[in-house]
């Protein structure tokens, strides 16, 4: 059997845990804590904004979000070189 990856793990939570409820990810919380090394050090190019920043889940940004993907490309990010 092969190895189960971080998707198949997060699919098979949110099917025990029934249709309704959103995922919540204890790894990267919505909270500066996921965003910066120190979460009391705002880096110097993000100051102006991070008393600006919305939290959002893909259903607020998106009628229909696609959650796995097997293309992996994003229209608006460039992959690194």
């Amino acid at each position: 059997m092969a190895d189960r990856t971080e998707e198949d793990k997060i699919i098979e939570i949110l099917q025990i845990e029934g249709g309704d409820s959103m995922y919540e990810d204890t790894d990267f919380i919505p909270g500066r804590q996921s965003l910066y090394e120190l979460e009391e050090i705002v880096p110097q190019y993000d100051e102006e904004i991070v008393t600006q920043i919305v939290w959002r889940r893909p259903n607020e940004i998106s009628e229909r979000p696609i959650y796995f993907a097997d293309n992996k490309k994003c229209p608006t990010c460039v992959q690194g070189t």
